[in-house]
């Protein structure tokens, strides 16, 4: 059986805010690692995987997507393999929002990550 091109979820990205709040939470109470961070952003490691939480003023385009609202999902990662990421791509030419970014038939925004 072939492999999927599509092989795993490489994160989820929250717009949040209640920032600081989401620190304490999942980095002070769960004891997730931080991946990276800024004034506005924050992700953890979760495994293999991450959650980051963004602040509207790091990720505003989100804002309008989510209908206004201050909190929600701005958008999933996948993982393909780098020897399947151009096929993957090319599929999504009709799904593409430009950036490398690509909204399903909700309008809900996915990106692709090589692993």
């Amino acid at each position: 059986m072939e492999q999927p091109a599509v092989t795993g979820l490489a994160g989820v990205v929250l717009i949040t805010d209640r920032l600081a709040a989401q620190r304490r939470l999942f980095g002070e109470l769960l004891g997730l690692p931080t991946a990276w961070a800024t004034e506005d952003a924050h992700v953890f490691r979760v495994g293999a995987a991450s959650i980051g939480f963004f602040e509207p003023s790091h990720h505003p385009e989100a804002v309008p997507r989510l209908g206004g609202a201050c909190h929600g999902i701005s958008h999933l990662e996948f993982t393909v393999s780098p020897r399947a990421r151009s096929a993957v791509e090319r599929l999504l030419t009709p799904h593409s929002v430009g950036d490398a970014m690509f909204e399903d038939a909700d309008g809900n925004l996915f990106h692709l990550v090589e692993r």
